[in-house]
């Protein structure tokens, strides 16, 4: 997604806050010298944020998200990045409950 909007208009810079409620892999992808394996969680992920790294200009930011805080306060209290990651665990729910897997 960002490498097609980067093309599209045309950026020479741009910024990503990249947002995650896994800080262990914030840190794989944006810190470490580590090879990504194939048999690591999130292997797919990781390795199109590294591909995003190595071919775009861009800065890129970690962002570490407490998860399940919609269970912690109410709604109207979550910060926007708390919102997407309670929206996300969502979705992959959903998607794991009707495929049986990821």
């Amino acid at each position: 997604m960002a490498n097609k909007m980067y093309s599209f208009y045309n950026l020479t810079q741009a910024s990503i806050i990249v947002a995650c409620d896994g800080e262990s892999a914030l840190y794989m992808v944006l810190h470490s010298e580590q090879k990504i394996k194939l048999s690591m969680p999130d292997y797919d992920l990781l390795m199109a944020i590294c591909y995003a790294l190595l071919h775009l200009k861009i800065t890129w930011q970690a962002m570490h998200v407490q998860g399940h805080q919609d269970e912690q306060k109410p709604y109207e209290e979550l910060t926007r990045a708390e919102i997407l990651n309670w929206e996300t665990d969502k979705a992959e729910n959903k998607l794991q409950s009707t495929s049986g897997q990821i």
